[in-house]
């Protein structure tokens, strides 16, 4: 529709699809939309309402003319003793003609076994995905870089019951699309588990993401944490760390001089 609610078109109604009658498929709610760059693609998710942790959802591309929509995910139905929630992130390529999308899943009934997760890029030309290795503990809070040269994905490790702030992952994407996993010398720090995501300065050359852990002093008690934001360099992996006191969410960059 045009920005003032006028010139309403329906894309698609999955009323009249097969998906809405795919059992595997809950297309009664939709969120997530994000355009292509170019506009000629909406990416979405088929499940916001739930009716339970094991209601199946993916990621679906749709052309906004309605000629085509395509899930462009389908993991596997639960195990009988399992119910697995999978949560996706998303991100197009400047070209528009691809949709990078991350995604961790998580064993609700089994609190011992570790969330897992993975990436997934699908070509929007021809609707096919390539699907990396899984890297257990991975976020769903992970960003891209302006450019689309780094991914960064934070990770998390089970402590005493609980979930807790995992190693920092990098990755670049190579000219024919696959992604290689970083090493940097002395890691990059570890995320936060209240504010997942990397917010990159609008030329790439810096990323900042809030950060915590352990308190040394403390390290029984996980309720006690160091918080700061850390600000990295893509040019020499130099890392400046801020430190705040209180809850960090969310970050910005304020641009000012092309700064």
């Amino acid at each position: 529709m045009d920005a003032d609610g006028r010139n309403q078109q329906t894309i698609v109604d999955f009323r009249k699809t097969d998906f809405f009658a795919n059992e595997h498929f809950n297309v009664k709610s939709l969120c997530k939309l994000n355009w292509s760059p170019q506009g000629d693609f909406i990416a979405f998710e088929n499940r916001c309402i739930s009716n339970g942790a094991a209601d199946p959802h993916d990621v679906f591309i749709t052309a906004v003319d309605g000629s085509r929509v395509e899930p462009v995910t389908q993991f596997p139905e639960s195990p009988d003793s399992s119910i697995i929630d999978y949560g996706y992130s998303s991100t197009w390529s400047q070209s528009g003609d691809k949709l990078f999308i991350g995604y961790s899943k998580t064993d609700v009934l089994n609190t011992s076994w570790w969330a897992a997760g993975g990436f997934l890029i699908v070509d929007v030309n021809t609707f096919t995905s390539v699907n990396s290795p899984e890297i257990y503990g991975l976020r769903t809070g992970r960003s891209w870089s302006p450019n689309q040269d780094f991914f960064v994905a934070h990770t998390l490790f089970l402590h005493n019951g609980r979930f807790l702030p995992g190693p920092t992952r990098l990755s670049k994407l190579d000219n024919e699309g696959n992604l290689t996993l970083l090493a940097i010398p002395g890691g990059l720090p570890s995320g936060s588990y209240h504010e997942p995501a990397v917010y990159w300065s609008p030329d790439g050359l810096f990323m900042a993401y809030a950060t915590e852990g352990r308190d040394q002093d403390n390290d029984d008690n996980v309720d006690y944490f160091t918080r700061e934001i850390s600000i990295v360099s893509t040019q020499d992996w130099q890392i400046k760390d801020v430190p705040l006191t209180g809850n960090i969410r969310p970050l910005g960059w304020f641009v000012k001089d092309n700064r």
